[in-house]
């Protein structure tokens, strides 16, 4: 599905990056069972890289629009 997107090689290695990042930190920040946390860190994760990846995509169409 992402391969479909018009975006960069390096911007889907930074949507990874990102998602990784958000889901350790709020693994670890947040103060649950561990199967809550994990979950809850893996949805968090998913949605960060998600608004990353639709901000990237936003920005290149209004760059280009100018």
């Amino acid at each position: 599905m992402i391969d479909g997107l018009p975006i960069e090689e390096r911007d889907r290695r930074n949507v990874l990056v990102v998602a990784a990042i958000m889901t350790v930190f709020i693994a670890i920040a947040l103060d649950e069972p561990p199967v809550a946390r994990f979950v809850a860190a893996a949805i968090m994760g998913v949605f960060s890289g998600i608004v990353y990846l639709v901000v990237t995509l936003l920005l290149k169409r209004v760059i280009d629009a100018y």
